[in-house]
């Protein structure tokens, strides 16, 4: 089944791999960033 998968297949399913998973990581880091320059002080309990 694999067989006719060719090197560049699986570099290109890399690249966007690694694209989709630095854009997810980008947005979380900015999300919470941004959470916590807003809201310094979250309210305990």
């Amino acid at each position: 089944m694999f067989r006719s998968v060719s090197v560049w297949h699986l570099l290109v399913l890399g690249l966007g791999f690694l694209a989709v998973a630095t854009v997810v990581v980008g947005a979380v880091v900015g999300i919470v960033l941004a959470v916590r320059r807003r809201d310094p002080r979250p309210p305990v309990g």
